[in-house]
This record gives C-alpha cells, sequence and structure tokens, in this order.
C-alpha cells in the first residue's frame, strides 16, 4: 500500500502535464510569433503559479504516505521521499506535456513524449535522457527505502 503515494504522485504529473500542454498550446504560448527576437517569450513566466499547486500535492501525497507508513514520520525520510518524487515528476510532466504540444500542434514538439524544448520559459529543463536517469534514480531510491523498512 505504501506504492499509493507514489503512484499518485505519477498520475498528477502526468495529468498536470498534459493540462499544460493543452494550456500553452490554446494560449499561443511557445509558437514562434510570440517571441521577441532573441527567441524569448516576452511575458511573465506563469510556471511561478504552477509551482503552488505542485508543492500542495506533493506535501498531500508525502502526508498520506505517513498514514499508511508512520515511520516516515521523520524529517529526514520525508526530505528523501521529497526528493525522490521531485526527481521522477520531469519524466512524467515534460512527457505528457510533449506528447499533448504534439497532439495539438503536430507540426511542433517533433520528438513527442522524448522532446526537448529550445524555447520554454521553465527555470530548470531537463533533457529527455536527464529525465529518463532522473525517473530510474527515483524508482531505485524507492525501492531500496521499501527494502530497507520491510
Amino acid at each position: 500500500m505504501i506504492i499509493l503515494p507514489y503512484f499518485l504522485w505519477t498520475c498528477f504529473s502526468s495529468t498536470i502535464g498534459n493540462m499544460e500542454g493543452i494550456l500553452f498550446s490554446h494560449s499561443g504560448r511557445g509558437s514562434k510569433e510570440m517571441h521577441d527576437c532573441n527567441g524569448r517569450y516576452p511575458y511573465k513566466n506563469i510556471h511561478l503559479y504552477f509551482l503552488p499547486v505542485r508543492a500542495v500535492m506533493l506535501l498531500t501525497v508525502l502526508i498520506l504516505l505517513v498514514a499508511l507508513e508512520p515511520r516516515f514520520l521523520h524529517l529526514g525520510w520525508l526530505i528523501l521521499h521529497a526528493i525522490l518524487y521531485s526527481a521522477a515528476f520531469p519524466f512524467w510532466h515534460d512527457g505528457t506535456f510533449y506528447e499533448t504540444r504534439h497532439r495539438e500542434e503536430p507540426e511542433r514538439h517533433p520528438g513527442r513524449w522524448n522532446h526537448q524544448s529550445q524555447t520554454t520559459t521553465a527555470k530548470f529543463s531537463a533533457s529527455y535522457l536527464f529525465r529518463k536517469l532522473m525517473l530510474i534514480a527515483s524508482v531505485a531510491g524507492e525501492l531500496i527505502i521499501f527494502q530497507i523498512i520491510k
């Protein structure tokens, strides 16, 4: 049962990536016409508005984790799980984001799930390889923890 919070985090990451993909596609954000001559998006970085939603969801899944396994009610365990969950986020979020953007605008993001944007306004953007490595590290870390507490 303690895999449930990780599963919910994965579902949230994918869902929010899909929602943001639709938002960016329909708002015109990311289209070449919306960038200045330096290739930058001239409007406010809306990623800052997404951060509180992600933080609340991360806190929610950590509370669920502690409810399912009270031994994790320790700051060290909570920080470790927060890091491992956060490491998995870009794989699911960015993958569904790029897949959605491709579905909405087929000429954009040709790599689909594997795509790496050159015009992102995000403060942190990882390549597909790095996203995949972070996911592997996240899953491995969680499996090791589950073996430790077993």
